[in-house]
């Protein structure tokens, strides 16, 4: 019965079998059904290989019709694994591992076959080397149908062409990410186990917010409304208040989830390891992701979010630290169950890896104490909201929502990567949309890679002047109330880009990165705002107070309005004096002393800085008539005093600033 149902699955098969190599696929993609009518075996492929730590295994995908794969073999060119009663639907994964248990823990959802079982039949020594291998593919007729070779491998190339795959270090896999041409380009040396979600959008009530202005306290709240579930994803956590916000709410009884990066560029600081300590203290569920024997899934947990009641998910650009409270960045509160429950599934993933998630160490217990919400703007809109999730979808959608701007595209990060002038990047798209007549404007920080950033600034603005685009890229002025530009937000027409990933390759292909594309005119026009404000060289007046704003004087008595105290971060350019006011400028300096005739006077100080915004302010004297003496001799008393004294420090300061000259 079994010979039966073979000879009718070739006879339906030869129609179409070709052999030969297997051909280039259209369909980019690792973990992914497709599906494809007339396909034939060739779309058997190798999708992943990992030589050694944490498992070492092969997994073929089939990418066709269903594939009965008797008596096809993989060689490593010294040893042969053939596979016996075996047979793959269209999209199914099959995985041949040393260790099923340790594959298991990588892959859960992939059937997976002991290399030493009896389902494949082993000749020679099959053992993929570290240092570099070959992996070759054949079918039961000995025919080649896919190959792969990585790092130093000393066979002959057969089925490739072109070098190998850069050589997969200890904890990595070569993992197809794109077609099949047989070459290099088809690969990537990542580690395995890898979440792989989808994109998808969902509809839900968005809340827009900004820091420094009201990043902490968006945070407070949402933390203040968890009643049964709380997950929490960041890079860094040290702020104290949301510390303690935590640890209330899991003292009540909240299920609190932590996970933090345990390995951050600087290292893990003592205040964090105390808040982490802080928080299991206090009966929160606290893990770091980090390396384990070389293992590590994401390079950095860089994202900065948290879900709430399986309901409420907040997204910024901001660690949960001192920059909370000093940087420029962009966040949202989104409110939606089934986008809750997509970001939930992320952030379960992550935090349940058994190899590199550990316990945080112990650490002093922080100071906590009590923290106080305050009353937030009501500012909440309904939109589409599509996440980004770095490293599984992020370069797509950047890239798509790049190229369908039409109107304007407002980009303002911390830095972009200077590599990226050379290549094919996120950069390049923004020059093809200027290219096409959009507005695009770049904002760059001016403090923590200036360099880099000047250097990138003026490549697009000499490709803009050069091409006469409307582009323009600068780096954000000194004059601003921040400490750095640590946003990673960009408007595509009426798109707003709430993120945590920077603008470099390890942030869209390593690092566990979490954004919000949010499709709404009011948030967009919301962010943009922002963006123009801080676009501004100089968006603050002067800042100007008088030492009096009401006098009463006698006739023929000077009075002295002193406006030397006017200051602001560009400088003061000027101070005009206006009586009457009618708009015409009587004097200009910082100080003017002048005698009026007898009523009523209003003068006008106006300061300008070095862009021209200006403070005012108005004082009014009231001069009494000679004939008056008891009142005359009263007000010139009142004044005579503070005169004088004024006059005597100008003397003075005059006096010093001729000395140091």
């Amino acid at each position: 019965m079994r010979g039966l149902y073979l000879l009718a699955v070739l006879v339906l098969l030869l129609p179409t079998t070709q052999f030969g190599l297997s051909f280039p696929s259209d369909t980019p993609g690792v973990q992914t059904v497709f599906s494809f009518e007339g396909s034939d075996d060739r779309d058997v492929l190798l999708i992943e290989v990992c030589p050694g730590h944490p498992s070492e295994h092969i997994v073929i995908e089939n990418r066709g019709a269903l594939a009965v794969l008797d008596g096809w073999s993989i060689s490593d060119g010294e040893g042969a694994v053939t596979l016996a009663n075996i047979s793959l639907a269209n999209g199914e994964l099959l995985a041949l591992a040393v260790d099923p248990a340790a594959f298991s823990v990588l892959h859960p959802m992939v059937r997976c076959i002991d290399m030493s079982s009896s389902e494949v039949v082993r000749s020679g020594r099959f053992t993929l080397a570290d240092q570099g291998d070959c992996v070759l593919l054949y079918d039961a007729g000995g025919v080649l149908r896919d190959s792969l070779y990585f790092g130093k491998t000393p066979d002959p190339l057969e089925g490739w062409s072109g070098s190998p795959v850069l050589q997969v270090t200890r904890g990595h896999a070569a993992v197809r990410v794109d077609g099949d041409t047989d070459t290099a380009a088809d690969w990537r040396a990542e580690p395995p186990g890898r979440s792989d979600v989808a994109t998808a959008t969902f509809r839900a009530a968005v809340e827009p917010f900004t820091a420094p202005e009201e990043a902490r306290d968006r945070v407070l709240r949402e933390i203040s409304l968890a009643s049964f579930s709380l997950k929490v994803a960041v890079y860094e956590l040290t702020d104290g208040p949301i510390t303690s916000a935590m640890c209330e709410r899991a003292r009540s009884g909240v299920d609190v989830e932590v996970l933090v990066e345990g390995q951050p560029v600087s290292g893990i600081d003592e205040r964090c390891t105390s808040a982490l300590s802080t928080l299991s203290g206090s009966g929160c569920d606290v893990k770091l992701l980090s390396s384990q024997n070389g293992y590590k899934r994401y390079d950095y947990l860089h994202c900065k979010y948290l879900v709430a009641d399986d309901r409420r998910v907040l997204v910024m650009s901001e660690n949960w630290a001192n920059g909370l409270m000093q940087n420029r960045g962009w966040g949202a509160v989104c409110d939606d169950r089934q986008l809750a429950r997509h970001m939930t599934t992320v952030f379960d993933q992550d935090f349940t890896g058994p190899i590199d998630v550990r316990e945080p160490p112990v650490a002093p217990i922080l100071d906590v104490g009590p923290w106080a919400a305050i009353n937030l703007p009501y500012r909440r809109y309904v939109a589409e909201v599509a996440p980004i999730v770095s490293p599984d979808n992020a370069e797509e959608q950047y890239v798509e929502l790049l190229r369908t701007a039409d109107r304007r595209l407002l980009v303002q990060v911390l830095y972009i990567e200077e590599d990226w002038i050379a290549q094919e990047s996120l950069l390049s798209e923004l020059t093809s949309a200027a290219a096409r007549g959009v507005q695009v404007r770049v904002l760059l920080d001016s403090a923590w890679s200036s360099k880099e950033n000047l250097r990138v600034a003026a490549h697009l603005n000499e490709a803009a002047d050069a091409a006469g685009w409307d582009l323009e890229a600068k780096l954000i002025s000194p004059y601003h109330d921040l400490g750095i530009v640590h946003n990673k937000g960009m408007i595509i027409d009426d798109v707003a880009v709430v993120s945590s990933l920077n603008w470099c390759d390890p942030a869209l292909r390593d690092n566990r990165e979490i954004g919000l594309a949010i499709t709404s005119e009011e948030v967009s026009d919301y962010f943009a705002e922002v963006f123009w404000t801080d676009w501004c060289e100089d968006p603050f007046p002067p800042s100007l107070e008088l030492p009096w704003y009401d006098c009463i004087v006698e006739e023929n008595v000077p009075v002295v309005i002193d406006a030397s105290n006017a200051s602001d971060a560009s400088g003061i350019s000027r101070v005009e004096f206006d009586l009457g006011p009618d708009g015409i400028v009587d004097w200009n300096g910082t100080s003017w002393s002048v005698m009026l005739p007898a009523g009523v006077h209003v003068v006008s100080v106006t300061a300008y800085d070095a862009f021209n915004n200006t403070a005012v302010r108005s004082c009014t004297i009231e001069v009494l008539a000679c004939s008056d003496h008891e009142n005359g001799f009263r007000g010139a008393v009142l004044l005579a005093v503070p005169a004088v004294a004024v006059l005597a420090i100008l003397s003075l300061k005059r006096i010093i600033e001729k000395r140091n000259h």
